[in-house]
C-alpha cells in the first residue's frame, strides 16, 4: 500500500504500528474517536514544536503571519504580548470523515466530500491571576483552527494517488455550483472516487481507533469531549502523548495544511465588557499561509453573497459592520439573512439550522453567525476553552459527530 521512499518509509513503519495495535483491540467507532479534547491543565497537550517530519507542529512562520495580521486590527500586539508562540497547544482534535467538497448542502455532500483532520489550538496560561481569582490553567480568548485534508500521495500507492488527486480538481472546479459538481464525474469516475475515498477513511478511522488505551472499556469513548486517558492516570495520559504524536505525524504536516481560521479578543482578557472578537482567514500552500477573504456562498445554488477582505469583526448581537451596510444595496440580502444571525441571536429556528449540515454548511454562514451558537454569549469557542471554564462544545460539533457516525454505519465502516 505504501511507496518505499524517504519519508513515506517512516510513514509505513508508523502505519504499521498503529495496525499492529488495532490486531489487538476490536469494537466500533464511538463519538470520543471522532471528537475530543485535551484537559486545560495537561502538560503533554500537543505543543507548536512538536517534530512532524523534521518541521515544527504550528511553525513561527503561520504565527508570525497571526500576528502581523492582527496588528492592523483592535487587537493589535495583544496577540503576541498576552499569548506568546510558546503557550499554544492543541486543545481538541476532530476526525472528519466526509468534509462536503462543494459549497451547498445539495452538492451530494453524502458521496462528494473527503476526510480531513481538523485541530484547535489555543494559547494556555499556567498559574494565573484572572479576575481576582487564582487559576492553574486559563485559555486566552483566541483560538486557531487548523484544517489538513488527507493527503492522496502519502496515504495511497502512486497510480490510486494520481487518480485521486485528478477527481478531486475536477470537483474542486465544479465545488460552486451543485449542478456542477453532480455533474462534475461520470459514472465510473463517481465509482472510482468513492472507492479511493473510502480506503481513505476506512484507514484514517482505524488509525484514530487505535489512539485508545486497550486499559479502558468502550463505554469511556462514547461520548465526545475530554479524552479518557486524560482521566484515567498519568500513565495512561503520557501513553496517549506518544501515541497521538504518531497520529498527528501522519495526518498534520504542516505541508498538506488547507486552511487556517484564527479569532482574538482585544488585549485586556474581558470578553464580556470588551464584546468584540475579530476573525482571520489563510489559505494553506505548500507550508506557507496567505490571507483569504471570507465569502459567504448561497445554501441554494451555490453564488457568492458576500465577500469580505481583511478581518472580520463581531460582537455579542452584531456580525461584521459591513455586512450591515450590504443588505441596503444588495439583493443578496433576503437570503444573508436566512442564513446568517444578524438580528435576533435568540433564534432558535436559525441556531438549528446554522448548527446542522444538511441545511446550512460552513461556507453558508459568516464565521461570527457559527461561532454565536453557544448558551453563554460571550463564549464563542466552538470545541475548546474560555478562560479556566468547562469545555465548551458547540451544538454544531456535536450534530457534525453523530452525522459522521451515521455514515460510518452507512459505509460498514464503524465496526472494526
Amino acid at each position: 500500500m505504501c511507496r518505499i521512499s524517504g519519508f513515506i518509509r517512516i510513514l509505513c513503519l508508523l502505519q504499521l504500528s498503529f495496525h499492529s495495535s488495532l490486531s489487538r483491540a476490536q469494537g466500533t467507532i464511538k463519538a470520543n474517536d471522532l471528537a475530543f479534547a485535551l484537559p486545560l491543565t495537561a502538560r503533554s497537550a500537543p505543543s507548536a514544536d512538536w517534530d512532524i517530519k523534521g518541521r515544527p507542529l504550528f511553525p513561527k512562520a503561520f504565527y508570525e503571519r497571526l500576528v502581523e495580521a492582527y496588528q492592523a486590527t483592535s487587537v493589535g500586539s495583544a496577540f503576541r504580548e498576552e499569548s506568546p508562540l510558546s503557550t499554544w497547544r492543541v486543545v481538541s482534535a476532530r476526525i472528519a470523515v466526509c468534509a462536503p467538497l462543494g459549497k451547498t448542502p445539495s452538492s451530494d455532500t453524502e458521496e462528494l466530500c473527503w476526510p480531513e483532520l481538523r485541530l484547535v489550538w489555543q494559547p494556555i496560561q499556567r498559574k494565573i491571576r484572572l479576575h481576582e481569582i487564582y487559576m492553574e490553567a486559563s485559555a486566552d480568548d483566541r483560538a486557531v483552527h487548523a484544517i489538513y485534508p488527507l493527503d492522496p500521495q502519502t496515504h495511497l500507492p502512486a497510480s490510486e494517488a494520481a487518480r485521486a488527486k485528478i477527481l478531486l480538481q475536477k470537483l474542486k472546479t465544479a465545488s460552486s455550483r451543485p449542478e456542477a459538481m453532480r455533474a462534475a464525474l461520470k459514472a465510473d469516475e463517481r465509482r472510482e472516487f468513492m472507492v479511493l475515498q473510502q480506503k481513505l477513511v476506512r484507514m484514517f478511522v482505524k488509525n484514530a481507533f487505535s489512539l485508545r488505551s486497550p486499559q479502558l472499556s468502550e463505554r469511556s469513548y462514547q461520548e465526545a469531549g475530554m479524552r479518557p486517558e486524560h482521566e484515567a492516570s498519568a500513565s495512561e495520559e503520557l501513553a496517549f502523548s506518544e501515541r497521538f504524536k504518531t497520529f498527528l505525524r501522519l495526518y498534520a504536516d504542516p505541508l498538506v495544511l488547507a486552511q487556517l481560521t484564527a479569532f482574538s479578543l482585544p488585549g485586556g482578557r474581558e470578553p464580556a465588557h470588551l464584546d468584540e472578537w475579530i476573525f482571520l482567514n489563510f489559505l494553506g500552500e505548500a507550508g506557507t499561509i496567505r490571507p483569504e477573504p471570507m465569502d459567504v456562498f448561497s445554501a441554494r445554488d451555490g453564488r457568492r453573497l458576500l465577500s469580505l477582505p481583511g478581518a472580520l469583526r463581531g460582537s455579542m448581537l452584531r456580525d461584521d459592520e459591513r455586512i450591515y451596510d450590504l443588505l441596503e444595496t444588495s439583493q443578496e440580502a433576503t437570503e444573508l439573512q436566512q442564513s446568517l444571525l444578524l438580528f435576533d441571536v435568540s433564534d432558535a429556528n436559525l441556531k438549528q439550522k446554522l448548527s446542522d449540515r444538511e441545511q446550512l454548511l460552513v461556507a453558508n454562514t459568516s464565521c461570527v453567525s457559527c461561532h454565536k451558537l453557544n448558551d453563554l454569549r460571550f463564549d464563542f469557542h466552538n470545541f475548546g476553552y474560555l478562560e479556566d471554564r468547562s469545555l465548551t462544545i458547540s451544538p454544531r460539533v456535536l450534530k457534525d459527530v453523530a452525522w459522521d457516525l451515521r455514515w460510518l454505519k452507512q459505509h460498514g465502516i464503524g465496526a472494526l
